[in-house]
C-alpha cells in the first residue's frame, strides 16, 4: 500500500511540474507544426527550414517480430521492426518532421541508412522492394477518433510510397485512391548520400479528403523498407500500423493521431531595432593655454609689479630730498 501511495504521489508530482506521464501505447499522438515559411522540396534538409523533429525511430525502441505479424492491440509500442533475414542482426533508425498549411500536409524523413542504397526497379508497383518510404494518411482522423471510418488498413486509405531508383528517378506511387498510381498536385524529392538518404514530400490535403485547418486530426503511419546495396529488401521499422503485412486484420491498431498545430514551425526572431548613435555634446571648447603660459603670464605680472614698486620708491626719496 505504501509503494502504491509512494507512486501515486511521484505521478501527481510530476503532474504538477508539467510533466505529462502515459502509459506505453501501441499507437501515438504528436503534433504536425504550422509551415509558416514554405518548405522547398527538393531533398535538402536543414532543421533552419523544417524546425524541430516530430518522430524518431530506432529499432531499440521497437517490438521487434518476423514478416508475418503486425502492430497488434497487446503491444507496448508504436514502433515495430520486421527483420527479414533473421539470421543477421539488422538495426534501423530514422528521424521525421511533420508539418501543415493550408495547401499541403509536409513530411520530411532522415534515414541513417549504413548498407548502402538499392531500389532495382521503382517503376509501378514494383517501388515497395528496397529503399523506400511508404506512408497512410487518413483525413478521417486518427485512431478512436469518432470522425474515422477508414479501418487500420489499407484498403479506402491512401497508401503512398516515395523512393529514388537506381536509374537515379525519383517515384511516387499510390496503390488505393487513383487509377493510374500517381498523387495530382504532390511535390516530393530524395537525396541519397552515403549514410543518410532524405525525403521531402508534400501532399494536398484534398487528396486524402483532409481539412488543413488548425486543430484537425489526421491517421497517420510510415515504414521505412531497408535493402542493402544492389539487393532487395531485408527488413523495416514502421511507425503505426496497416502498411506492411497482412492487412484485413481486426486486431491492427491502424493510424496513429497527427494534430495540426497552429504553432510555427519557425522560429523567426523580433527585427532589432538601431538606435542612431548621438555625437557627444561638445559644449564650449576650454582654451588651453600654451605650455608654460600661465607661469610666464604670472612671472610678467610680478615684474611689472616689482618695477612699479621700485620707482615709487625713487620717487618718494627724490620728494624727501
Amino acid at each position: 500500500m505504501k509503494k502504491l501511495l509512494a507512486i501515486l504521489m511521484v505521478i501527481a508530482m510530476l503532474a504538477a511540474m508539467g510533466v505529462v506521464v502515459n502509459a506505453a501505447s501501441s499507437t501515438d499522438s504528436v503534433e504536425a507544426l504550422y509551415m509558416n515559411i514554405k518548405p522547398t522540396i527538393d531533398g535538402i534538409f536543414s532543421e533552419e527550414e523544417w524546425g524541430p523533429v516530430t518522430v524518431q525511430a530506432r529499432t531499440a525502441n521497437a517490438t521487434i517480430g518476423d514478416n508475418a505479424q503486425t502492430i497488434h492491440k497487446d503491444v507496448d509500442s508504436p514502433f515495430y521492426h520486421c527483420n527479414v533475414v533473421t539470421e543477421n542482426e539488422i538495426t534501423l533508425s530514422w528521424d521525421m518532421w511533420l508539418r501543415w498549411d493550408e495547401d499541403f500536409f509536409y513530411l520530411a524523413v532522415r534515414v541513417y541508412d549504413t548498407d548502402g542504397h538499392s531500389m532495382p526497379d521503382a517503376t509501378g508497383g514494383n517501388i515497395w522492394n528496397g529503399d523506400v518510404i511508404q506512408f497512410r494518411i487518413d483525413g478521417q482522423g486518427g485512431p478512436n477518433a469518432s470522425g474515422a471510418v477508414n479501418p487500420p488498413w489499407s484498403d479506402v486509405t491512401p497508401n503512398i510510397a516515395v523512393a529514388k531508383g537506381d536509374d537515379g528517378v525519383v517515384y511516387i506511387y499510390d496503390w488505393i485512391f487513383t487509377i493510374d498510381n500517381e498523387v495530382p498536385g504532390s511535390k516530393y524529392a530524395c537525396v541519397v548520400e552515403p549514410t543518410v538518404t532524405t525525403y521531402e514530400v508534400a501532399i494536398p490535403h484534398a487528396f486524402f479528403s483532409g481539412s488543413g485547418v488548425a486543430n484537425a486530426v489526421y491517421g497517420m503511419s510510415l515504414v521505412v523498407l531497408n535493402a542493402p546495396a544492389g539487393e532487395s529488401y531485408n527488413s523495416w521499422l514502421s511507425w503505426g500500423d496497416g502498411i506492411c503485412g497482412p492487412q484485413p486484420d481486426e486486431n491492427r491498431v491502424g493510424s496513429n493521431a497527427v494534430k495540426l498545430s497552429a504553432t510555427n514551425a519557425i522560429v523567426i526572431p523580433d527585427p532589432v531595432e538601431e538606435v542612431e548613435e548621438q555625437p557627444a555634446d561638445v559644449g564650449t571648447p576650454a582654451v588651453t593655454p600654451p605650455s608654460g603660459g600661465a607661469a610666464q603670464t604670472s612671472d610678467a605680472i610680478f615684474a611689472v609689479l616689482a618695477l612699479m614698486l621700485s620707482s615709487g620708491a625713487v620717487i618718494l626719496k627724490k620728494t624727501k630730498k
